[in-house]
């Protein structure tokens, strides 16, 4: 019933023959235009509407009586292997795999109420910078009381005061601004082993500003006894994600930490280390 297009326009203009361009050019003449305020009431929407018969017809050609042209022999032969598909991307975080710690030993309602306060304080993270300041702490209580009812309500309170001093802290301060975006799709092409491989990933929170780039990745496993000294796995899933928005930003400072949200406590990761981080990654 309807089709929803959302293009992206980069430094360059789009090349000819671009999608839109194409779609604009198939429906002039069959369809109405109009222009409507988007529903953020930021920027106008084009709008196609079919006013008469729902199905649009093509043109027709004047040469339409003119037999079909002879199918190409190159049309039904198969590729070359050189013109196989590309393997899929490295995703960052199949690096961490093999850093994850095993399970604490401890009692299972302990277990519980560790992983349920780091999963609010994960929750929390995502959720709460985009409400106002002032009004964060109760919208984090009524968020903490409707998800997670189990919780005993003492460790709800901790994790609720925990989180908002996190998000105040002046080392990430863009973070928790109007320029920060929670799961940022993020890919590109790396030298990484000594090969040029395609990386994809998502990143927990990104914030870019005119003159720097501050990424965090949210760790909800056990931290190590000292959570500075961070696992050489995680490092290498930051480096990656540093080098590809080192490639985006020229220029621009970079700031890459790692949050636990079990204790909940920030790690800003030297660029050194996850220098030498990358330079270790090895590819099968």
């Amino acid at each position: 019933d309807r089709l929803y297009i959302g293009t992206a326009r980069g430094i360059k203009e789009p090349g000819e023959g671009n999608w839109r361009s194409l779609i604009d050019a198939a429906l002039t003449g069959h369809a109405h235009l109009t222009e409507i305020e988007a529903e953020d009431g930021e920027g106008l929407v084009q709008q196609w509407r079919s006013t008469q018969n729902p199905r649009i017809k093509p043109p027709v050609a004047a040469d339409a009586d003119k037999p079909p042209p002879d199918r190409p022999d190159w049309l039904m032969q198969r590729p070359e292997r050189k013109d196989l598909p590309r393997p899929p991307p490295l995703r960052p975080s199949r690096l961490v795999d093999a850093a994850e710690p095993p399970p604490l030993r401890e009692g299972a309602t302990a277990r519980v109420n560790a992983r349920l306060r780091g999963d609010l304080i994960h929750h929390l993270l995502q959720h709460l910078p985009d409400v106002a300041a002032d009004r964060r702490e109760s919208v984090a209580e009524r968020l903490a009381v409707v998800r997670f009812p189990a919780l005993d309500a003492s460790l709800r309170a901790e994790a609720i005061a925990d989180t908002l001093a996190l998000m105040e802290a002046p080392s990430l301060a863009p973070l928790f601004r109007g320029e920060g975006r929670n799961e940022v799709e993020i890919a590109g092409e790396l030298t990484l082993g000594g090969r040029n491989v395609q990386v994809a990933g998502r990143i927990d929170r990104l914030a870019v500003t005119a003159d720097s780039v501050t990424l965090v990745d949210y760790k909800t496993g056990r931290p190590p006894q000292d959570p500075a000294i961070v696992p050489e796995n995680h490092l290498r899933q930051l480096a990656v994600y540093e080098a590809l928005l080192a490639d985006l930003y020229p220029g621009r400072r970079i700031t890459t930490a790692i949050i636990w949200t079990v204790l909940p406590e920030i790690v800003v990761i030297p660029l050194a280390d996850l220098s030498r981080a990358r330079e270790g990654i090895t590819l099968p």
